[in-house]
């Protein structure tokens, strides 16, 4: 092998790997959810807007009445609000 393919593919490696680690810690960033206080989850709607009508809203199952948000941690209920509400 030359010296030019062996740095070629040490450089390609490395940068797979790095890709790698990259996507990886963006996962864990993701997986992290935020807590209610840092987003003024309150229990009741502001105007029209509350969690059953959100795109991060999880829609309870086995007839559950609270459901899940995609980054609010824990139980959400659908006629709560916090200031992360997007419409769906």
């Amino acid at each position: 092998m030359s010296r030019r393919g062996f740095f070629g593919r040490a450089f390609a490696t490395g940068a797979v790997a790095l890709g790698a680690a990259k996507i990886l810690s963006s996962r864990e960033a993701h997986a992290q959810k935020a807590p209610k206080q840092a987003v003024q989850y309150q229990e009741n709607p502001k105007g029209d807007q509350h969690c059953a009508n959100c795109q991060f809203w999880i829609a309870p199952e086995g007839g559950s009445e609270m459901g899940q948000c995609q980054i609010v941690q824990g139980e959400i209920s659908p006629d709560a609000w916090c200031n992360l509400w997007a419409k769906a």
